[in-house]
């Protein structure tokens, strides 16, 4: 099965500033290498040709760096930190990218450390040159909550989570449309969310769940209503990445317990098919991917060893094998 970890971050609670303004424009900050780190997101800006990467913490328990709040950008040959300022550093959030508006969508996360740490809901959009903050209020206070977006609806979905307060898993389904958020009143009846992706080809949002060690399925989500999927879900697959080009429908990378290394698989709008051939260095867990559509790249940051070791390197998969290509 999937291993899954609790992240946890250096203690001290992180104030946002009151009010939901723009902040000041982006701006290139001295040559900085981007530190090892887990529980970061990550996602591809189609607008401004960049991957961006945005918080995250190191060996867990340890203080967290001055750049957990920064925005990072990754060209495809170096990663460049930008002195725009915004939301509070964090980990465990999660980014989309709205392709109807431009807009960047970041939601939640956490800071502080166990036992006090704090549980972020509030929304941030980056248009390219500053963040705003654009709500408080939605989603229930989580962790490991997984977003995409909809491109046939103009929807960012988000898709479960566990909630740290009740020490339940969360199998709700909420949407962003730019303004607000809103709750579907129809949500999976049992298991673990773990992915939700976009398949652009198929046109379909699905959602992935884990409810057994042995039993993962898929369920097709039009904004009305779930759809099982009949094909079943190979137990390395966890959080998908929406590719299209020579890549497929959906990506997912992972390593599992009864797996000696990294495993990759590629969904093909019917079945999930095992891709030979170099894969990261690992067993990682904890990492973060993103498709990079102009070059159709699949870009993987960091994560840890399964000895809670992080990784500073960067990884990109042409359809056919993964290149360590920085760190």
């Amino acid at each position: 099965m999937l291993q899954l970890r609790s992240i946890r971050v250096a203690a001290g609670t992180l104030l946002f500033a009151l009010g939901c303004g723009s902040s000041t424009p982006e701006e290139p900050m001295p040559t900085v290498a981007l530190s090892a780190r887990v529980a970061h997101a990550m996602v591809y800006d189609e607008a401004r040709h960049l991957t961006l990467l945005f918080g995250g913490i190191g060996t867990e328990g340890s203080s967290a760096s001055s750049d957990r709040g920064s925005l990072w950008t990754w060209d495809g040959h170096t990663w460049t930190k930008l002195s725009a300022t915004g939301p509070s550093a964090r980990h465990d959030a999660s980014l989309s990218y709205d392709a109807n508006r431009q807009r960047v969508v970041l939601h939640g996360g956490r800071s502080g450390l166990f036992p006090n740490e704090t549980m972020l809901t509030d929304t941030w959009e980056w248009n390219g040159t500053a963040w705003t903050r654009v709500a408080d209020t939605g989603p229930s206070a989580r962790v490991h909550q997984r977003t995409t977006y909809d491109r046939a609806r103009n929807r960012t979905v988000l898709y479960g989570g566990f909630s740290i307060a009740s020490q339940q898993e969360l199998r709700d389904i909420w949407e962003w449309n730019g303004t607000a958020w809103s709750q579907s009143p129809v949500s999976v009846a049992t298991g673990t969310a773990i992915g939700v992706a976009y398949d652009e080809k198929g046109a379909t949002t699905y959602l992935l769940t884990r409810q057994s060690s042995t039993n993962y399925f898929m369920d097709a989500w039009n904004g009305t209503s779930l759809t099982r999927k009949s094909s079943s879900v190979p137990e390395c697959v966890s959080q998908p990445v929406p590719v299209s080009a020579s890549q497929g429908n959906l990506l997912s990378t992972a390593y599992c317990d009864s797996a000696a290394a990294m495993q990759t698989w590629r969904f093909d709008g019917t079945t999930w098919t095992r891709l030979t051939g170099a894969q990261p260095a690992g067993p990682r867990i904890n990492f973060t991917m993103s498709y990079d559509r102009d070059r159709d790249r699949v870009v993987l940051f960091g994560g840890e060893s399964l000895q809670g070791v992080p990784f500073a390197d960067t990884w990109e998969w042409d359809g056919t094998t993964w290149t360590k290509v920085a760190g």
